[in-house]
């Protein structure tokens, strides 16, 4: 009885652990298939994505293309102006200023008549300190401003000191009709500079003329200079010239006219307007310098010179009307 018993119990033995041991095994086999298994869910790396190379042309002109990760455009260049008519480059929202300022900009040739169109600055009492006209500045020989698409201007605007910190400066679309509805234009907040003003070389005498309403200053070399006025309703002007040893000759006259006068006066691409206040436009007629005029290469050096200084000259000009 006792060996049955002891056969029994030896067989239960056996039999639990073999089945203990074909657990082991399955277990362990299963855990290696499962670590070898190509279905295994394993975490996959990020992608690198190929963008195209598409751009997307932005307000200023200027292009940018797609970047990672999503393959989105980058932002564009902030603008300072307003798009798709007229962009200031050299100057941004609240930047300092001095006189005399360069601006650079760019614009559709809708924004220009005969080349130029008007800017005025004002100070924090909405007190106008200075006006000029922005002109355009070809590229090339070729390159016309009568186009929809943007060409580059430049200027040179000069304004006296001004009473507050900050103010503004607006840039006017040049539009010579009677319809006020066509009327644009971009104001741009400015700050002005504490810095002392620094002397300018064309204030050894500065020429003033109470009546057309302008003065201007003058370098060391035009010591001797003439300035013969005309004071007729028909023709209000001044003309600069020099009785140069063997030939009279004159460098530039500045007229005034009445902007319908103006406005209908032909072959205007010959003049150099200057600034326009209060209805009347101050031009430069027969600038030496301007437009290309050299003086027919008939001036001997000491005119030429002359010649190289009227532009200079012309930037100090400035209103003495309503003040």
């Amino acid at each position: 009885m006792n060996k049955k018993i002891s056969t029994t119990l030896a067989f239960s033995v056996i039999i639990i652990l073999a089945i203990f041991l074909a657990g082991i095994s399955f277990y362990l086999w299963k855990g290696i298939k499962t670590e070898n298994s190509p279905l295994v869910n394993i975490p996959k790396k990020n992608k690198i994505v190929a963008c195209t190379e598409e751009a997307k042309v932005c307000p200023d002109g200027s292009a940018v293309g797609r970047t990672a990760l999503n393959c989105e455009f980058a932002p564009c260049p902030e603008i300072v102006g307003i798009a798709n008519k007229i962009l200031i480059t050299s100057l941004k929202s609240n930047d300092v200023v001095s006189s005399p300022l360069s601006i650079l900009g760019r614009s559709f040739g809708g924004w220009f008549f005969e080349a130029d169109f008007p800017i005025e600055i004002y100070d924090g009492n909405d007190k106008k300190i200075g006006s000029k006209y922005c002109s355009f500045s070809p590229k090339t020989e070729n390159e016309t401003w009568m186009t929809e698409e943007f060409v580059d201007f430049k200027c040179e605007l000069q304004f006296e000191k001004p009473k507050t910190d900050s103010g503004y400066i607006i840039f006017k679309k040049d539009n010579p009709s009677d319809r006020r509805e066509l009327d644009e234009e971009f104001k741009l907040p400015v700050k002005f500079s504490r810095t002392i003003e620094s002397v300018s070389p064309f204030t050894w005498r500065a020429y003033a003329n109470e009546k057309i309403g302008f003065k201007l200053g003058f370098p060391e070399t035009w010591k001797g200079y003439v300035a013969t006025e005309n004071d007729q309703p028909s023709d209000q002007s001044v003309s600069f010239s020099f009785n140069n040893e063997h030939q009279p000759f004159s460098i530039m006259t500045i007229r005034v006219v009445s902007e319908n006068n103006w406005d209908n006066m032909p072959n205007k691409s010959a003049l150099t307007k200057i600034t326009q206040d209060n209805g009347k436009v101050y031009f430069c007629d027969g600038c030496c310098g301007q437009k290309g005029d050299t003086g027919g290469g008939q001036f001997d050096k000491f005119q030429r010179d002359r010649c190289d200084e009227a532009e200079k000259i012309l930037q100090t000009f400035e209103l003495i009307v309503n003040k």
